[in-house]
């Protein structure tokens, strides 16, 4: 999805100017129709900047395939705007399927594979499927995102999928965090999540910058975000043992005639900036100055962000973006007559 939908416009309306802010400043835009209401618009604006659009269908957990995803799939199927469509259950387990490991994944399987049987048969074509499964918190009845438990089936969700759909290439949700703001909790959430999902054998993560599950985007965190892939991914990566290779006292020596350090030895030089990751933003200066000069994580943080939207160029055309206006405006008179 976009992320930012406007709240200073009418709500009918504000999925719409999202979808039309994405396609002004990213030269490739996501578009997504949300329900059958807004298919018409979504599709002409695709057709403005020469795209069609694909669906994501989640079938309504317990093994029932239907709700807006699904006309919406219907809809641009019959108007032949349909792209591709791409079908994952999000069963919850203990709430919307089973609290059991293998019953659960069972269930996450059949709604997945259910649904992209289901529209393969009424004529979609490029469908997809992945299956996944979800952690509630008990206490709320609410999805969880980085708890111990969606770790866990984030291990099994990669293995299932690889063995049993054959999915190898599928972003992790390694990024995601409960959190409602950059933070302790989310440090913690999102780095145990990434070393695991990188230990599980992803290498595409997503969510970069994402709170609150998946209903807050944060500029900040996504520069600590990358701070995190990057330090997660060092040790992941692992240290080569073939480094020791040769003769172990020569590489002893190379410090001692450099005045007893290593600082210049050939072998540091030469392999200091693959052996040390060095993280963009976190700090590792000194106490001392670091006291002389404080700075916050989250201010050096926002000062990166500005720093890229002073140097972003990238716009739409004029004229595709006064389209792109008009289709609005007849969502306007349709939405609120």
């Amino acid at each position: 999805y976009c992320v930012g939908q406007p709240s200073n416009t009418e709500p009918q309306l504000a999925p719409l100017w999202q979808q039309f802010t994405a396609a002004r400043f990213i030269p490739d835009p996501p578009l997504y129709a949300y329900s059958p209401d807004y298919a018409p618009f979504v599709s002409e604006m695709a057709r403005i900047l020469g795209k069609r659009v694909g669906v994501g269908v989640h079938p309504i957990s317990p093994l029932t395939l239907g709700g807006e995803e699904f006309e919406l799939a219907l809809r641009l199927m019959d108007e032949g705007t349909l792209e591709s469509t791409g079908t994952a259950g999000m069963p919850v387990m203990g709430v919307t399927a089973p609290l059991d490991w293998v019953a659960g994944w069972a269930q996450a399987v059949a709604e997945a594979v259910g649904a992209a049987v289901a529209l393969e048969a009424l004529g979609a074509k490029r469908v997809s499927t992945f299956a996944a499964l979800y952690a509630a918190d008990m206490r709320t009845g609410g999805l969880v995102f980085a708890s111990p438990e969606h770790v866990l089936l984030t291990l099994t969700e990669a293995k299932v999928n690889r063995e049993v759909l054959g999915n190898l290439r599928r972003p992790a949700k390694a990024l995601y965090t409960t959190a409602k703001t950059p933070s302790a909790q989310a440090a913690a959430e999102k780095t145990a999540h990434t070393v695991v999902a990188l230990l599980a054998g992803y290498r595409h993560l997503g969510s970069i910058g994402i709170m609150a599950v998946d209903e807050v985007f944060s500029p900040q965190q996504v520069f600590i975000d990358l701070d995190i892939v990057g330090h997660a991914w060092r040790i992941v990566r692992g240290m080569d043992a073939n480094h020791a290779q040769g003769d172990v006292v020569a590489l002893v020596r190379e410090g001692v005639s450099q005045v007893e350090h290593f600082l210049a030895a050939p072998t540091t030089l030469a392999r200091f900036r693959d052996f040390y990751w060095s993280p963009s933003l976190f700090d590792r200066q000194p106490t001392a100055a670091w006291l002389a000069n404080p700075t916050d994580v989250l201010d050096a943080a926002w000062a990166r962000g500005r720093e890229l939207i002073d140097g972003y160029t990238y716009e739409l055309d004029a004229d595709r973006q006064r389209a792109f206006r008009k289709v609005i405006d007849d969502a306007r008179r349709h939405f609120c007559p």
